[in-house]
């Protein structure tokens, strides 16, 4: 038996003594001898092994072997990526959008919108797929709520194939108005994400509508009628920052959370990357240590709770789960929504009955697998990181990209958890 290298050991500035495993994500506060025996395990488990209990073997402290424990995970990384229980699609009833954001990686907007056509199509490509007892379709773009009558039209078509059917939408929400929102139920949608990169005129700036000044005051407006009438809808109000925009984040949050007093409202930041967007040429994007950065200043300086405490990661993407797709507008299929509208990432079309281009499938499948990267493999961080984006992880394989795909904590694990832990003992 053995210290697995899933554990991290460790004493706080205020001499507490943490313990933090990162497959079982148990972290535990001991005592100064249990501390000093493990310490004394790890550092010469052949002649400490009079510690060795039952305990610590079943929360997987001590193990055997930690390739049993990377096995496991391996297996269920696997079960999930080839369940086919349920169908998952991304689909987009238009290319078009009503907003110039300046980071968009869809520099192409065509003004192309799904025909009936194209609609029946997806419906039968939905009765294809008769093994799958559930259906999830997250509504993208482009603006969808352009195309609201087509997301209508599908829903009823939907449903009626798979009566067990829920939804989810991607919008800027300047359409959101009180005629979309009354319908938001009825079309089984539980869930919006909405982006809000900071108060009017930054956000005014950063996201500009082609044709109005100020989608600020739109798209919070058509929120407060959304929350004021729909007591279960869950928004996810996502911050595009980079580090043009990074110091007016705590004040938006304070914003929304004193205007929106729910807490179905979560406010979270996404991080503009270099690929397909414009901070590639002007160096705005953050690298993994400003992140870091970022959130621990919005932790300890402006009391926003940001997610210090890491999560053991599973679950895949669309990219990697064999019965999940993203639909263009025209009936293309991808793998990833990053592909929308590269014919060269297209790996079929509705429209056409020839197979799958499976050369593309089968790299979205299995090719630049975490699984088999012996960095991941040996690595502390991987049950925590899942090891990364697969976009990101192929494009550094096949596209001679240099992405960086590891966890924001790697270098500052101690840190986050002190932290976690402090707050958790103010809290009691």
């Amino acid at each position: 038996m053995k210290w697995s290298k899933y554990n991290y050991l460790f004493t706080t500035k205020k001499n507490k003594k943490l313990l933090y495993n990162s497959i079982t994500n148990n972290f535990i506060e001991l005592n100064k001898d249990q501390y000093d025996s493990l310490q004394k395990f790890k550092e010469n488990p052949d002649e400490n092994k009079h510690i060795i209990s039952d305990e610590l073997i079943n929360a997987g402290i001590i193990v055997e072997n930690d390739k049993n424990l990377y096995y496991s995970l391996k297996l269920e990384k696997q079960l999930t990526k080839f369940d086919t229980s349920y169908l998952a699609l991304t689909i987009v009833p238009t290319a078009a959008c009503n907003f110039d954001c300046t980071y968009c990686y869809e520099t192409n907007r065509p003004e192309i919108y799904m025909d009936d056509i194209t609609e029946n199509k997806i419906v039968e490509f939905v009765k294809s797929y008769s093994e799958a007892n559930r259906l999830r379709v997250t509504w993208y773009g482009g603006e969808p709520l352009l195309a609201f009558d087509r997301i209508v039209s599908l829903t009823e078509k939907l449903k009626a194939v798979n009566t067990n059917y829920e939804a989810y939408m991607i919008s800027n929400a300047y359409l959101l108005d009180k005629n979309v929102s009354d319908k938001l139920k009825s079309l089984s949608i539980t869930g919006l994400q909405i982006t809000l990169d900071g108060l009017q005129e930054t956000h005014n700036k950063r996201r500009p509508h082609l044709h109005h000044s100020d989608s600020f005051q739109t798209i919070t407006k058509n929120l407060d009628y959304l929350f004021e009438t729909n007591k279960d809808i869950k928004v996810a109000l996502r911050v595009n920052i980079d580090k043009t925009n990074e110091n007016e984040y705590h004040k938006l949050y304070d914003y929304l959370k004193t205007r929106y007093n729910t807490e179905n409202l979560n406010i979270h930041p996404g991080y503009v990357t270099n690929i397909y967007s414009s901070c590639s040429s002007t160096g705005c994007e953050f690298d993994r240590e400003h992140k870091n950065e970022f959130v621990l200043k919005q932790f300890k300086e402006h009391n926003i709770p940001m997610s210090l405490y890491p999560k053991t990661s599973i679950g895949g993407c669309t990219a990697r789960h064999i019965n999940s797709f993203v639909i263009g507008a025209k009936g293309e299929l991808y793998k990833c929504w990053n592909d929308l509208g590269l014919k060269e990432k297209e790996i079929g079309n509705l429209h056409i009955n020839e197979q799958f281009n499976n050369k593309l499938l089968v790299r979205y499948l299995v090719a630049a697998d975490q699984l088999d990267d012996q960095k991941c493999q040996n690595c502390f961080f991987f049950p925590i990181c899942n090891g990364g984006c697969p976009f990101s992880r192929i494009a550094n394989e096949f596209e001679d990209e240099d992405i960086d795909c590891c966890h924001v904590a790697k270098n500052n694990l101690k840190q986050y958890l002190e932290l976690h832990y402090e707050n958790i003992i103010e809290n009691e």
